[in-house]
């Protein structure tokens, strides 16, 4: 088995309008921490499955459809095998689902040769692996809301599964998680990864590491966070960030 990585940065580059919170005003101010997509190919001789995950609040049809489009024309990837998926931050752009009134066509276009040029690097980083499937649960990071209590918060296990593949150049790492990752709320004006980035920035081969949400439903930080700031940001990706080192 054989597996590939990489991840393309797309913070933007001008001020914009933030997703994720209704009562958030104004522009972005600048970039707390960078946004990416990141791409890992898998396959035996050659790659036949990609998983790209964007920081971003979300992904829609439209956007998924044209960018497995985009790599099967420009790959000899099939777009059929093509999983698209965003890590739901809070902290990035406004302006990316197609049906929205401030749709911004010229960043989603970017959007998608950033995808295309991660896959692509992906491709060219495809290299020998061994598999391992690791279960992982974490404490104290997020919890279900309506516990409505912290100390019971304090207690719940996230799971945060994870797909380490081990080869002689950097390992990849699959992370999965389940819930709202909104450490940083509708004050903060800078572009932000918030729990996943500040994680992999914990993580050892954090660069390597690519996040994957899951039905997050009513969990969340609500109950597990003390603040809202990069502080206590950092403190909840280090206990996300240790549990994965430990493993």
């Amino acid at each position: 088995m054989k597996a590939g990585f990489a991840r393309v940065e797309i913070t933007p580059g001008k001020p914009m309008h933030m997703a994720g919170y209704d009562r958030r005003q104004g522009y972005s101010k600048g970039c707390l921490d960078p946004l990416y997509v990141s791409v890992v190919v898998i396959g035996g001789e050659v790659p036949k499955f990609a998983i790209c995950s964007f920081d971003l609040l979300g992904v829609d049809t439209a956007f998924c459809d044209e960018l497995r489009q985009f790599i099967e024309n420009h790959t000899f990837l099939q777009g059929k095998h093509v999983m698209i998926c965003a890590t739901h931050t809070h902290s990035g752009p406004s302006g990316i689902f197609c049906n929205r009134k401030n749709y911004g066509s010229g960043y989603a276009d970017q959007l998608l040769h950033s995808g295309l040029k991660a896959a692509r690097n992906a491709i060219d980083d495809f290299s020998e692996t061994v598999v391992s499937s690791i279960p992982l649960t974490v404490k104290g990071v997020a919890s279900i809301r309506n516990l409505g209590r912290q100390q019971k918060a304090q207690s719940y296990e996230m799971d945060a599964g994870v797909l380490l593949f081990s080869r002689k150049k950097e390992n990849i790492r699959i992370c999965t998680f389940a819930c709202h990752p909104t450490v940083l709320d509708e004050q903060n004006l800078f572009f932000s990864r918030d729990l996943p980035g500040s994680a992999a920035s914990f993580m050892e081969d954090g660069k390597n590491t690519i996040f994957l949400n899951g039905p997050c439903a009513d969990l969340s930080t609500r109950y597990t966070r003390q603040g809202s700031n990069s502080e206590e940001l950092h403190r909840l990706g280090k206990l996300w960030g240790d549990a994965v080192n430990e493993i």
